[in-house]
């Protein structure tokens, strides 16, 4: 295996006079880039920005820029929360580890700075997740340095107790206009795989995989876990080299959402490629039904 090279960039590039003269023109690669160097990106991977405030400071249009932004968060690359202002790199820490537990320490003013909101959730369980594959120092300094963190509820465990006391029967419904189907898509996938994987498994009722719909459906609307994430994760787990895992046995959608964090923080950990062409056809298909019935 190749040995990874690392190289130093300062984020005071983009401000460099003949820098700024070179042709700029709106690209993913470019945005990309632009995260991962910027100024005020922390050490947890996280900063306080907007879409509209990057393109101002690239002197793209927004437009252009919110094109190029979504072909970065489509991929998984960054996550934004426009109205509490924070993006967020979930690959970040995998290429920039701390070097010591007083490092890991010094992520608590950059993870406090962070307006309370459901994304600020997702990213003090993914450090907690990464923690958890460091050594006993590091957990420790964690645990220590985090303390009052973990000690309350997350922001979207909240709003999920409190949506399901207030409506107990209420019919599941995913945000950004998706259709109910794509979370029965997503439950029938892992059935699907489920059964190849262990064809003895008892029987899973229509009732049982429509339960699996609603609980994908939290996962997508509460959760914030975008439906392709959902499907990487549910491929992932039945690859050959993880069928011994114990600790990554997923036999309902319960289980998946209680996992999901770990499971996509060894996604990236082992680059394993995973190909959801096949998710995409099926969205083109399921939109193109929806389309028929309109």
């Amino acid at each position: 295996m190749a040995t990874k090279k690392y190289r130093k960039t300062s984020p005071f590039t983009w401000n460099d006079a003949k820098f700024k003269k070179l042709s700029n023109p709106p690209s993913a690669v470019t945005t990309w880039f632009y995260l991962m160097t910027h100024q005020h990106l922390t050490a947890i991977g996280a900063m306080l920005a907007t879409p509209a405030g990057l393109a101002a400071e690239l002197g793209w249009p927004e437009k252009a820029f919110r094109k190029a932004f979504k072909e970065v968060t489509d991929q998984g690359m960054a996550k934004v929360s426009e109205k509490d202002s924070i993006i967020w790199l979930p690959n970040f820490m995998k290429h920039n580890k701390p070097e010591s537990p007083n490092v890991l320490k010094s992520w608590v003013p950059s993870f406090d700075y962070l307006p309370e909101c459901p994304l600020k959730a997702e990213i003090l369980q993914h450090l907690k997740v990464f923690v958890e594959g460091l050594s006993k120092g590091f957990q420790e300094a964690f645990k220590e340095a985090f303390a009052e963190a973990l000690a309350h509820p997350l922001p979207n465990q909240e709003q999920e107790q409190e949506q399901e006391q207030d409506t107990p029967h209420s019919p599941p419904s995913i945000s950004n206009n998706l259709p109910i189907s794509v979370s029965n898509y997503l439950a029938g996938l892992l059935k699907k795989n489920i059964f190849n994987y262990k064809p003895n498994h008892k029987p899973i009722s229509d009732n049982q995989l429509q339960t699996w719909a609603e609980e994908i459906d939290r996962m997508i609307r509460i959760d914030g876990r975008s439906p392709e994430r959902i499907y990487q994760a549910v491929i992932w787990l039945f690859t050959d080299n993880l069928k011994n895992e114990a600790q990554f046995a997923v036999f309902s959608a319960g289980s998946l959402r209680e996992k999901f964090d770990r499971i996509e923080v060894q996604i990236a950990r082992r680059d394993i490629p995973i190909d959801d062409r096949e998710f995409y056809e099926s969205l083109k298909s399921m939109k193109a039904v929806i389309d028929e019935d309109d």
